[in-house]
């Protein structure tokens, strides 16, 4: 009778064995494949293309000139100035030497900032900046934090 008992009890526990263990491995899930492509487009594919002469162009969200070809310390020529900007430098210091002529970015606008060989004008201006549609705009020290 024990005998009998315990064929039982080894017949069950191995019908519970065999019943937990599985023969075939479930997959997992895979990982989602986007159908869409990505929401911006490759930098490669919206490069603008440099041009020799900066071209201005209105900026439709703030109203600002934007510069094309404009890059922040970037040197510009003096032959490479659009010739709105060429104008007002000559009318505001006609006898000015220009010595440096650098892209820079100036209350949020794309600015030419000159700067000159002497002081010029009234005001003995050393530099001052341009925007590209021509207005001249004061030279102003940007207070820095010191270390």
């Amino acid at each position: 009778m024990k005998r009998t008992i315990l064929i039982g009890l080894l017949a069950l526990v191995l019908a519970l064995a065999m019943g937990c263990a599985t023969t075939t491995p479930t997959p997992s899930p895979s990982p989602l494949t986007p159908t869409m492509p990505p929401a911006s487009p490759s930098p490669i594919a919206t490069a603008p293309i440099e041009s020799i002469n900066p071209v201005v162009t209105d900026n439709a969200a703030g109203g600002a000139a934007v510069i094309e070809g404009f890059e922040e310390g970037k040197t510009v020529k003096e032959s490479e100035l659009p010739q709105k900007v060429v104008d007002a430098i000559q009318k505001a210091y006609s006898d000015a030497k220009i010595k440096t002529i650098t892209y820079v970015t100036y209350m949020n606008d794309q600015v030419y900032h000159v700067v000159l060989e002497e002081p010029a004008g009234a005001d003995k201006v050393e530099q001052f900046y341009v925007k590209a549609d021509g207005t001249i705009v004061p030279y102003e020290v940007t207070a820095t934090t010191a270390p």
